[in-house]
């Protein structure tokens, strides 16, 4: 389940938290992880989940 998906005019990836296997959007841009609203599930250096 991933597909490109627009949020708040940001390009997250939808996927599912590997986890819980709950839905979460992956940044794209290192900068989205400031974005109000974004909890922080997930990180690596490489990428970053939220939810």
């Amino acid at each position: 389940m991933e597909q490109k998906v627009i949020f708040n005019g940001q390009v997250f990836t939808l996927t599912r938290f590997w986890a819980t296997e709950e839905p979460c959007l992956w940044i794209t841009d290192p900068q989205q992880i400031e974005m109000p609203k974004m909890e922080l599930v997930g990180a690596t250096q490489m990428n970053t989940a939220f939810s």
